[in-house]
């Protein structure tokens, strides 16, 4: 159908029919919360560097919810960088439902007192491909299920440095908790207590996982460079069928050298 404009990617979710795409400029942008059962695809047209959905410390950066299955997972979100969010309600802080590509999610979280239980600081319940999750928190009275994602699918994804804290039982999953990472880094992510797993609880296939697997050797994980050093194990240890898309987080070709590497980024590099 004939393109339309809108101020916010909100008023053009709810003005969008099944299978349509809807483009979104360099910018900033309040947060999405819809609920459809509609094929949907949202995309940017620079990438994450340029294109944020900002939750304002206040509301879950993309809620996406499907009335007729679990979650939403029917709506694309591609190429965004979503931050500053927090869960409506204990699920959540960045997304909710939906699939995600090639997407950064940080400084995210979700905060329940006294005796609830939290899940997910990054994201919950959805599908991420070719995306950084990164310095997101899940905190708890209860239990703390997941700094980085609860009961999401992962594919080449990187986990980095985030934080599950239960401060009256206990807390799981710093980086992943349950669900399933695919060609997928977690590292240097943190629970407290520290009986569960501060990268991974959960399934992993051809992944790794730094303490319990080997440590990615990332570039400069502390200032946001996730990249592979050349001489990291994720160089060419990866499983070919489970790639997704033809290129990486970068927009550089996915496979480089016959096989897939580990982690949101393809190739490593040589420093001098």
């Amino acid at each position: 159908r004939p393109a339309s404009s809108f101020a916010t990617i909100q008023r053009a979710l709810l003005d969008a029919s099944d299978g349509d795409l809807i483009l979104v400029g360099d910018g900033t942008y309040p947060p999405i919360d819809v609920s459809t059962a509609r094929s949907i695809v949202i995309q940017s047209q620079h990438g994450a560097a340029s294109t944020f959905i900002d939750g304002g410390l206040t509301n879950c950066c993309a809620y996406f919810w499907n009335p007729q299955s679990v979650s939403a997972t029917n709506v694309s979100l591609i190429g965004f960088s979503l931050i500053n969010g927090r869960s409506r309600g204990n699920m959540g802080g960045g997304a909710f439902g939906g699939s995600l590509r090639e997407c950064v999610i940080s400084n995210c979280a979700v905060i329940a007192d006294w005796d609830n239980y939290a899940y997910g600081g990054g994201a919950h319940n959805s599908t991420l491909i070719n995306c950084i999750v990164a310095h997101n928190t899940v905190q708890a009275g209860g239990r703390a299920y997941g700094g980085g994602t609860t009961e999401c699918i992962l594919y080449n994804c990187t986990v980095f440095g985030n934080r599950s804290i239960s401060t009256g039982e206990d807390a799981y999953g710093g980086g992943v908790c349950w669900g399933t990472a695919y060609n997928t880094i977690s590292a240097g992510n943190y629970v407290s207590p520290g009986s569960y797993e501060s990268d991974f609880y959960g399934i992993v296939t051809d992944s790794c996982i730094d303490g319990s697997y080997r440590d990615p050797i990332l570039i400069d994980p502390a200032g946001g460079d996730f990249r592979l050093y050349a001489k990291s194990p994720c160089i060419d240890a990866g499983n070919n069928s489970n790639v997704k898309t033809e290129y990486d987080l970068a927009g550089s070709p996915r496979i480089q050298n016959g096989i897939v590497d580990i982690g949101a980024y393809e190739g490593g590099v040589v420093m001098m």
